[in-house]
């Protein structure tokens, strides 16, 4: 672990302290330009960032996919999908205003991208106001004829198992792949028991301890297929 500390702070030193759209190097958003700060994220940079769940992604993502980027800050994964899913559709949903103008650019900046992608300013949970933002999957699926998601990977700071309780129509209609990433045990368990009696396989992955992403305190995935 002192080795690895001492890397990381190497890196640090050599990495310049600000955002800038540059080109990932590998993996599945290689070629993609996205605003990275190396000082904080040189994983993004290389490709490897939460490769814990990437064979998931790999796996979960196919040809003409519709994907719900929920809670996609700068693009990290809606570009990723918008590779993996062309000619597909891609709809990217960031409560914050910041991070959406940014994904926006994003989107901009890669005009080779072969998926539509739109980027949607909304918070995503079970409460339905669009003067403040608010919505459901279940009202833009079926009020707002949002095409149906095939696959749907959420990180929305603690509010995902609210965002599937005003999911349960669609989930239990069409039964989209789903990655949800939980900072809590507490959320963790709620969400897996909730999407359990919708009628899911759940596969709980822990981050890696050895060269954990984030700090103190529980981090993972809930990575989720029908039943069958």
């Amino acid at each position: 672990m002192k080795i690895i500390e001492g890397l990381r702070q190497i890196k640090n030193k050599l990495a310049p302290n600000k955002v800038c759209f540059r080109k990932v190097m590998f993996g599945i958003r290689k070629g993609y330009y996205l605003p990275l700060n190396l000082g904080f994220q040189f994983r993004c940079f290389i490709g490897f960032y939460e490769i814990e769940i990437s064979r998931f992604v790999k796996t979960y993502v196919k040809s003409g996919f519709c994907c719900y980027d929920v809670g996609a800050s700068s693009g990290y994964y809606s570009m990723a999908f918008s590779k993996l899913a062309a000619p597909g559709r891609i709809y990217s949903f960031e409560a914050d205003k910041k991070y959406c103008n940014l994904l926006e650019n994003t989107v901009n900046r890669n005009k080779n991208t072969k998926s539509q992608i739109s980027t949607l300013n909304y918070f995503v949970g079970n409460i339905i106001n669009e003067n403040s933002r608010l919505v459901t999957i279940d009202y833009l699926v079926y009020e707002r004829k949002f095409r149906k998601p095939d696959f749907i990977k959420m990180d929305i700071e603690g509010a995902e198992y609210e965002a599937f309780l005003g999911a349960r129509k669609v989930l239990k209609e069409f039964y989209p792949r789903i990655i949800v990433e939980v900072h809590s045990e507490n959320l963790k368990n709620s969400c897996k028991i909730l999407l359990e009696e919708i009628g899911y396989k759940v596969i709980v992955v822990n981050e890696n301890n050895i060269l954990p992403t984030r700090g103190a305190g529980y981090n993972g995935w809930l990575c989720c297929e029908k039943l069958t």
